[in-house]
Parts: C-alpha cells; structure tokens; sequence
C-alpha cells in the first residue's frame, strides 16, 4: 500500500500500529488508527479511553506522521466524555498520564454458554463481525455465510456475533477470536479475516454434512 503513493494509510484495531508504523515511517506516509471501537470507545470508562491512547503512543518510536484515531467507524453511542478523554490524552498526553497513573482497567465478568459442538443436529456456522451492518470486511464474510446458508436450506444453521454487546465481546474471548471478521464452522476456526468464496465454503460445509 505505501507504494501507491498515499497521503495516509488508516488501520483498524486488528493490526499492530507499532510494527504498521515502521514500514509506513519508511515511505514517509501518515499512519492513522486505531483506538478499538467497542471495548474502549463504546463501553470503556473516560480512563479506559486515555489509557489506550497512552499505550498506543507509548508503544510508538515516535510520533511523527502519526494521527491517533478509532480504528473505524466509531459507534453511534460513544459516549461523549470518552472522545474528550481521547481528545485530552492526545493533547495533554503528560496530564493524562498522571490522570491514570494508578488506573486498573476492570473486566467484564459475564458469562456465556457456548454452544456443544461435539453434539448438534447440524453444522453451525458462527461468523464474529464488528458489525456486518457497518463494516465493510464484516458485510462481506456474513454475505458468504449467508449465500451458503441459502444454498444448504434448512441443512445448516448460521448466527451472526456482532462486537457491539457486552454479551458478544465475552463470548469472542471466550472463543478465543484473534480477528474480525472470522468464521467458524461447529467451533473450529474456517477463516480468519479472509473472505471464502461461494465454491469454496459450500466444498468446507459439505464435509461436516
């Protein structure tokens, strides 16, 4: 991508904006990104929101070329204080710092139930999105899901995870989802941020039928 020639080149919260911004610091290309959009800017505290932003800089060489931004789309809800504190710690980075020296971000403890793979009536397809109404990636993965779903019937079930509830967040963890979108086939991992065309995933589906 830095040898198209941008002006900048924006990463969502999948990617390592440390190892990201060396090679864009090599083509002398603005990097922006990637403050995740759910756990943080939607469901975080206003010290969750200041903290991520310090680490991220933190975790930079330098800040040059660099613009300090949600991943992507951020969500409708977000609550106010939380772009202020992302506005504060990027501005006032020393002064927030000290705001959360002694801060200790606190887990959700939600439970969830997964599913007993070992012992459904049919195959289930599970896709994990942020959100396959806003994200393009994530529109695309469902799509393919949804296009084999229609293809086996009533032979095959599907369910869409999105990243927006708390619900959902703990069960990705639980699953131990490492990207967004990822699709999985009767709880193993089918793909990983990569979109299955038609042929290929209905070949996948049909060896577990």
């Amino acid at each position: 991508m830095c040898i198209t020639n941008p002006d900048s080149i924006s990463v969502d919260e999948n990617v390592d904006l440390a190892a990201a911004k060396k090679i864009t610091d090599k083509y002398d290309i603005v990097i922006g990104g990637n403050i995740p959009l759910t756990t943080v800017m939607l469901f975080g505290t206003q010290q969750d929101n200041m903290k991520c932003v310090i680490d991220l800089i933190d975790s930079l060489d330098n800040t040059d070329n660099l613009i300090i931004a949600p991943g992507c789309d951020m969500p409708y809800d977000v609550p106010i204080e939380n772009a202020v504190a992302v506005e504060q710690a990027v501005h006032q980075t020393e002064q927030a710092r000290e705001m959360i020296a002694n801060y200790e971000a606190v887990e959700d403890d939600i439970e969830v139930e997964l599913p007993d793979y070992d012992n459904l009536d049919k195959p289930l397809i599970e896709v994990f999105t942020l959100d396959s109404d806003t994200c393009a990636a994530c529109t695309y993965m469902m799509a393919a899901a949804s296009e084999a779903a229609d293809y086996f019937g009533d032979k095959v079930e599907i369910v869409e995870y999105k990243y927006t509830s708390r619900e959902n967040i703990a069960r990705t963890k639980k699953m131990g989802v490492k990207n967004l979108p990822s699709l999985y086939i009767n709880g193993e991992l089918a793909y990983l941020s990569i979109v299955p065309n038609r042929a290929e995933l209905i070949e996948r589906i049909e060896k577990w039928l």
